[in-house]
């Protein structure tokens, strides 16, 4: 399994339970086994590892290592009660544990015929928004996530950037949406954006449009920078992080 970062819960012998988060839950289970996590293989032989007893998805390692923060402060009978929940934490994607192992209860290991049900990651093509004029795709999605590349304040249908800052706004975000679109996902999923801009002295004229395109109760979280130059010579790139819901 790949795509974003995941927060998991693994029950060892004795009915321990310990928190983590990791890229790669398959590999990191077999870590866990070969007694390379979690106190090395003295704790591995103690209390050897049965598998996965919750796992969630989260759009970025920020996240994740808040959800694990809150995990390891619940007291073992609220851990429990998550892990029987069935309920994912708002912003996060609850997955079954069975995914990584093919079979319903704790993880036994991963093999060919699961890995063939494992999420796989998909590409994201639209006419609707610029095309990929590098080694990257316009987005990438991983089933539970949709990641767009950075997009320019580019007119799809003329490859020409916007007049102004205004103009190029407008189409940096329509062509974020149009991405999403593609995927099967609009801007209220969105959960975290990043804006590029060649001048900070554009936020404020910036702001009032974005502030446009984001009106839901949640609204993403945002890191807006300052880059000494953008492609084309453009004044805002902006990419996104989407949640399907």
């Amino acid at each position: 399994m790949s795509g974003g970062y995941f927060v998991y819960i693994l029950r060892c012998a004795g009915d321990v339970l310990y928190t983590g988060v990791t890229t790669d839950p398959a590999r990191r289970l077999a870590q866990h086994r070969a007694g390379r996590r979690r106190g090395g293989a003295k704790f591995t032989a103690a209390r050897p590892p049965e598998g996965f007893a919750a796992l969630w998805q989260a759009p970025d390692r920020s996240l994740a290592q808040k959800l694990e923060a809150r995990i390891k402060a619940l007291r073992r009978p609220d851990k429990l009660a998550l892990i029987g929940g069935g309920e994912a934490p708002e912003g996060y994607i609850r997955l079954d544990p069975a995914c990584i192992s093919g079979e319903k209860g704790y993880n036994k290991g991963i093999t060919n015929k699961n890995q063939e049900d494992l999420p796989m990651n998909k590409a994201i093509a639209t006419t609707k928004a610029p095309g990929a004029i590098g080694p990257y795709s316009q987005g990438v999605d991983t089933g539970a996530i949709v990641y767009t590349s950075g997009q320019l304040g580019v007119d799809p249908a003329t490859g020409n950037l916007g007049a102004d800052l205004e103009a190029q706004a407008v189409l940096a975000l329509e062509n974020v949406k149009a991405i999403l679109t593609e995927a099967g996902c609009g801007m209220e999923d969105v959960v975290k954006t990043l804006v590029f801009l060649s001048d900070m002295n554009d936020f404020a004229a910036f702001n009032g449009i974005y502030a446009k395109y984001f009106t839901g109760p949640v609204l993403p979280a945002r890191s807006c920078v300052q880059v000494a130059g953008l492609p084309k010579g453009g004044k805002v790139e902006v990419e996104a992080v989407a949640v399907r819901k």
